[in-house]
């Protein structure tokens, strides 16, 4: 889908009859997955049985006038059928084949399966995330699953350029799990230092303080992000009418990690006698990083997701128009767009096979007939 957001132009190739999997996962809107529809625009989609013989030509004649192919199965699924990195390199050259898996195609794990879930568990994301006095938590959003889309479109567009030069296609290697770990950053940096495993805390930062959500009255609750000494000072000034006098210990971040738990009880303490939103209020004036906390609703609503069409409509065969997430990257001379909605299975199956094959409504009926597609 980045890619297609940027103009590639994506053919999705599915199984027939029930396609993408993904398809039939909940909630549903008018009979379609929503989940379906939030990663599927910029996308025709055509059926193909892929263990059929001729359903294998069919896609390497496809392949031979692609520059990408893209794939996320088990590895070795598409070996038996004759369709890895080695074999299609044999059918285009220049092709660019970029493999999605749980554990990459090298090394002795690489036939397992991996989903966002485990990966998330093995990697030590959710050893770090969570109460301290809770038990691991997986992150929200899909941050394996999506880290590896993100990995994947940034391998594709390197190695499109290393083409440029060499005239040679190449294969991508992107895991799940090799994905999650670039996501430690600064957590696995201090372990390789010799610091020790790092543990839950919360909203709170291991490095900086005050990193954290604070409640304020009547339970609302805002972040507050001091990422800096001089944020720090900034904050104690527009704290000082309403009484705060920071201690000497927390004049330097080191010092405010050290006494973190001592510095929130001080910060609580003058947060909660007034909402969230007058505290929020008064630190942006302040130009202070803070926000309150808002559900999924309250982001996709706001009015700056409008501004920067973070929120756009994408056509649909059957439902007129879906609204959903904008493309994040702008660019100043060719910005991407959305030019397609989530496709229905198998909309596009004629159109491609003529266009790209230039085969006859005679031969479609009869690949039809033999359901290879």
């Amino acid at each position: 889908m980045l890619l297609g957001d940027m103009g590639a132009t994506v053919v999705k190739i599915e199984q027939p009859g029930n396609g993408d999997p993904a398809r039939g996962w909940p909630p549903f809107v008018d009979g379609h997955s929503t989940y379906f529809l939030s990663i599927n625009r910029n996308k025709r989609s055509v059926t193909l049985d892929i263990h059929h013989p001729d359903g294998q030509q069919l896609l390497k004649r496809l392949v031979a006038r692609a520059d990408v192919f893209v794939e996320n199965f088990k590895v070795g699924s598409l070996a038996r059928s004759g369709l890895d990195f080695a074999a299609l390199r044999k059918v285009n050259r220049r092709l660019i084949y970029c493999a999605i898996s749980g554990y990459g195609q090298t090394g002795p794990r690489r036939c397992e399966a991996g989903f966002d879930l485990t990966i998330q568990a093995e990697s030590g994301i959710m050893s770090v995330t969570g109460d301290p006095d809770g038990g691991p938590t997986k992150a929200g959003v899909p941050l394996a699953d999506m880290t590896a889309g993100l990995y994947g479109a940034y391998g594709t567009l390197a190695a499109l350029r290393a083409r440029d030069l060499s005239g040679e296609g190449q294969l991508v290697d992107v895991a799940l799990l090799d994905s999650a770990l670039s996501l430690l950053a600064f957590h696995a940096s201090s372990v390789l230092a010799g610091t020790g495993s790092p543990k839950r805390l919360g909203n709170m930062h291991p490095s900086l303080a005050p990193y954290e959500v604070f409640e304020a009255s009547a339970a609302s609750r805002f972040a507050l992000g001091v990422g800096t000494d001089a944020l720090w000072r900034r904050l104690c000034d527009a704290l000082k009418p309403s009484g705060f006098e920071p201690h000497a210990d927390f004049a330097t971040n080191a010092g405010r990690v050290a006494e973190r738990e001592r510095l929130h009880a001080a910060l609580e303490a003058l947060f909660s006698s007034k909402s969230a939103k007058h505290w929020v209020s008064l630190l942006k004036r302040a130009g202070i990083p803070c926000s309150g906390i808002h559900t999924v609703e309250d982001a996709i609503r706001a009015e700056r997701a409008s501004e920067r069409s973070m929120v756009v409509e994408a056509p649909h065969q059957t439902l007129g128009a879906t609204r959903q997430v904008g493309i994040p990257v702008k660019l100043s001379e060719t910005p991407g767009s959305v030019r397609r909605g989530p496709p229905e299975l198998g909309a596009h199956t004629d159109e491609v096979y003529r266009e790209w094959l230039g085969l006859s409504a005679a031969e479609l009926k009869d690949l039809r007939k033999r359901q290879v597609i």
